[in-house]
C-alpha cells in the first residue's frame, strides 16, 4: 500500500527509478514497522509495569502482626509476652486480672458489683440517671499495675467502667478516676458514661494499632475497627503492608536507625500526654512512626495560657508518670547527650530485658556511656554504699496508677524547692526521718556545684508557684533568655 502511494505521487519516474523506489519503500516500511513494534513493546511493558507498581499497598496500609510473624517469628513470640501486646485485650479468663467473684466496691463517687455470668464478666453500677444496670465487660486495658474494664454501649461507644482493679495494690478494687479527679458526679466530664471516658476517643490511639473510628451522624452510632488490639509491631515500625510485600528496609521504620527527634516521637505518642492537632475521625492525619511529634500533637506543658497544669511541679518537672517524654526533653541527657528511650529501654520484642523493659544492667550501664569517669569515683561521688545513678537522678517521686514512678528529667536533687515550694526530692525518698534542712546541709557539703545546677529550677519554681509568682517578677526574666534549656 505504501509503495503504491509513492508511485502515484511520482508519475514521471522511469521503470528503473520506480524499481529503486519500490525497494526503498519496502526498506522504509520495514524500519517503520520495526519502530512501531518496538514502540508498542515499550508501551506494553510500561502498561504492565505501572499496574504492578500501583498494586503495591499504600505506605499507610496496615498488615497486622500476624503478617510480621511470617518473617520475624522469634520477635513476634517475644513481643506477644510483653505488656505492650496486652495494652488492650478482649475480656476472657486469660486476660482479666480482676476478681469478679461476687465482689463489691463503694466509694464517694461510685459503687459497683463485680460478678460472672457464665463466660461473661459483668460490672453492675449506676448510669447518669442513677439507675442500676449490668454492663458486660468486653475489653480490658492493661493489667500490669492497673486494669480498666470496658463495656460497649448500644450506640457503639466504648466506655471505661468506673471501678478499676489495682493489681499492684494487693488486688483491690479502686476508683482511680476519683483519686485523680476528686469527687465525680453524673454531670462531671469524667463520670464514666460521659465523653471524657469514651475509649474510642481517649484511649485507643495508645492502646491499639491501626485504629479506624467512625461516627454516623445520621444514626448517632460509632464504629471501631482495629488492626491489632494492643501496641503491636506497626505502632512502632509504621504501617507495614507494603514492607510485607516488598521485604525492603526502606518500606519500614526502624526506631534505632533514625534521628533522635523522630525516635523519641514514636514513644512520645503514648508516653507524653498531648492534644492532637487533627480530629479523631481524620484517619489520614493520624501520627505514623517516622513523623515529627510536633507535626501531629501539641504536648501538654506546665502552663496553658495563664493556667497552671496540675500534672507539673512548680519547678517545671512533670509530677505524673505518664509525662516521660516531657521530662526527658528537659534533661541534659537528651539535649546534649542525644539520649532517647531506647538508650535505656529495650524494644518490646527484645531477646532479654528487665522490669519496665530496661536493658540488662541499664541501672548503671547506660549512664556510663557519658559519665564513666563519675561512675568510677564510686562512693566518693555518691557518698552512699550500693547506690545506683537512678536512685539519686531518677527518684520515684511521680504519681501514676496509685503507684510511684521514676522521674525522667535526670536532674540533681534540689532541697531548696522542697522547702520553698513542696517539690519532692530524691534524698527524701530514702531519708524520710530527716528534715529538709538537714538534707540540704548534706547536699551543700557533698556537692557544692549542685547549687549552680539548681539555680534555673529555683527561678522556675519562684515564677510558677502561685504563692510566690507575684512577688518574684524577676524570676521569669532570669529563665527565658537561656536558649540552652528546653523551651517549654
Amino acid at each position: 500500500m505504501r509503495s503504491r502511494l509513492i508511485f502515484s505521487a511520482l508519475p514521471s519516474l522511469t521503470s528503473t527509478d520506480k524499481s529503486v523506489c519500490a525497494t526503498l519503500a519496502l526498506v522504509l516500511f520495514f524500519i517503520v514497522g520495526c519502530h512501531h513494534e518496538t514502540s508498542h513493546a515499550t508501551v506494553s511493558k510500561k502498561a504492565t509495569s505501572e499496574p504492578e507498581f500501583e498494586s503495591l499497598p499504600s505506605r499507610n496500609a496496615y498488615a497486622g502482626s500476624a503478617s510480621c510473624k511470617e518473617c520475624h517469628e522469634k520477635d513476634y513470640e517475644r513481643w506477644s509476652q510483653d505488656w505492650h501486646a496486652r495494652a488492650l485485650a478482649s475480656a476472657n479468663p486469660k486476660s482479666v486480672a480482676g476478681d469478679f467473684g461476687s465482689r463489691h466496691f463503694r466509694g464517694e463517687s461510685s459503687e459497683a458489683w463485680m460478678s460472672r455470668k457464665g463466660e461473661t464478666f459483668v460490672m453492675r453500677t449506676r448510669n447518669r440517671e442513677g439507675q442500676l444496670a449490668d454492663y458486660p465487660v468486653s475489653w480490658v486495658i492493661g493489667g500490669k499495675r492497673m486494669q480498666d474494664s470496658i463495656t460497649v454501649m448500644p450506640d457503639g461507644r466504648w466506655q471505661v467502667l468506673p471501678v478499676y482493679f489495682h493489681v499492684t495494690g494487693g488486688g483491690a478494687w479502686v476508683d482511680y478516676n476519683e483519686a485523680k479527679q476528686g469527687h465525680v458526679t453524673h454531670d462531671h466530664p469524667f463520670f464514666w458514661t460521659n465523653f471524657r471516658r469514651t475509649v474510642n476517643k481517649e484511649c485507643l490511639e495508645c492502646h491499639a494499632t491501626g485504629i479506624d473510628v467512625r461516627y454516623d451522624r445520621a444514626a448517632h452510632t460509632w464504629s471501631t475497627e482495629l488492626t491489632d488490639a494492643g501496641v503491636a509491631c506497626e505502632a512502632c515500625h509504621g504501617p507495614g503492608a507494603r514492607h510485607a510485600e516488598t521485604k525492603e528496609k526502606r518500606d519500614i521504620v526502624r526506631p534505632d536507625h533514625i534521628d533522635k527527634e523522630l525516635a523519641i516521637s514514636i514513644c512520645a505518642r503514648c508516653h507524653g500526654p498531648r492534644d492532637p492537632l487533627f480530629p479523631l475521625l481524620d484517619a489520614k492525619d493520624q501520627f505514623r512512626p517516622g513523623e515529627r511529634y510536633d507535626d501531629r500533637y501539641q504536648a501538654l506543658v506546665i502552663t496553658d495560657g495563664t493556667e497552671r497544669s496540675g500534672e507539673y511541679f512548680a519547678d517545671g518537672r512533670p509530677s505524673s508518670s505518664t509525662f516521660e517524654t516531657q521530662a526527658l526533653r528537659q534533661s541534659r541527657c537528651y539535649r546534649i547527650g542525644g539520649v532517647t528511650c531506647l538508650t535505656c529501654h529495650t524494644a518490646p520484642h527484645a531477646e532479654a530485658h528487665g522490669d519496665d523493659e530496661l536493658k540488662p544492667g541499664a541501672r548503671d550501664a547506660s549512664c556510663r556511656t557519658c559519665h564513666d569517669g563519675i561512675e568510677a569515683l564510686g562512693t566518693a561521688h555518691t557518698h552512699h554504699k550500693n547506690a545506683a545513678c537512678l536512685d539519686c537522678h531518677m527518684p520515684k517521686v511521680l504519681s501514676g496508677v496509685l503507684d510511684k514512678f521514676a522521674d525522667h528529667s535526670f536532674d540533681v536533687p534540689n532541697i531548696r524547692n522542697t522547702i520553698a515550694h513542696g517539690v519532692p526530692n530524691a534524698c527524701g525518698v530514702c531519708h524520710r526521718d530527716k528534715s529538709a534542712g538537714a538534707l540540704a546541709a548534706s547536699l551543700d557539703s557533698w556537692w557544692p556545684n549542685a547549687a549552680a545546677r539548681n539555680e534555673r529550677r529555683n527561678h522556675l519554681a519562684d515564677a510558677v508557684d502561685e504563692r510566690t509568682a507575684a512577688a518574684r517578677l524577676t524570676a521569669p526574666a532570669a529563665v527565658t533568655p537561656d536558649a540552652s534549656k528546653e523551651p517549654t
